[in-house]
């Protein structure tokens, strides 16, 4: 079976999902605020989903920068050990 591989996950993904978690938090409030206790359950629920998803994608962002600056970091002392070594 094929390893299934991910999608890139960019800053704005992970912008547009904290908008509408801050979204649902602001309905949520409402609801609370109307004393509307079913739509409050639904929010919360919704909240409790997609808040650990900021989180995830979040640090997947963070990951992948720091795994492109090491890449970066490793072809470069890769290609001047090549450039010493040619030099010398």
């Amino acid at each position: 079976m094929a390893k299934p591989t991910l999608s890139p996950v960019t800053d704005k993904d992970v912008a547009s999902v904290e908008e509408l978690l801050r979204e649902l938090k602001s309905r949520a409030k409402a609801a609370s605020d109307a004393k509307n206790v079913v739509m409050l359950g639904v929010y919360a629920n919704l909240v409790k989903v997609i808040s650990p998803e900021v989180s995830r994608l979040r640090a997947r962002v963070d990951r992948e920068d720091r795994a492109a600056i090491n890449r970066d970091h490793k072809e470069q002392r890769k290609a001047m050990r090549e450039q010493q070594a040619a030099s010398a």
